[in-house]
C-alpha cells in the first residue's frame, strides 16, 4: 500500500520553493504582466484605428510588417 503522507513530505522540501513567491519574482511577474497588457492594449488600437495610428501612411513602412511575417514564416518552416 502506498504511504501518500510519506510521499508528500518526502517531496516536500522539493516543492516548497515553487510555491513561494519572492519579491523579486512577483516584481519580474508584474512587470512582464504589465507589458503584456501594454502590447495588447497597442495591438486593439491599431486594429481598432488602423495602421495610420502607427505613423506608417506611406506604404514603403509597410515593408517592416511583411518582413517580419516572412521572416517569422521561414523561421518556423526551418524548424
Amino acid at each position: 500500500m502506498i504511504d501518500r503522507e510519506g510521499i508528500f513530505s518526502k517531496h516536500a522540501s522539493l516543492i516548497e520553493p515553487l510555491t513561494r513567491w519572492k519579491k523579486p519574482s512577483i516584481l519580474s511577474a508584474s512587470i512582464l504582466a504589465s507589458i503584456v497588457l501594454w502590447s495588447v492594449f497597442a495591438f486593439v488600437w491599431q486594429f481598432v484605428k488602423g495602421l495610420g495610428e502607427t505613423g506608417m501612411g506611406h506604404p514603403v513602412s509597410w515593408a517592416l510588417y511583411l518582413v517580419n511575417f516572412v521572416f517569422f514564416i521561414g523561421i518556423s518552416h526551418a524548424g
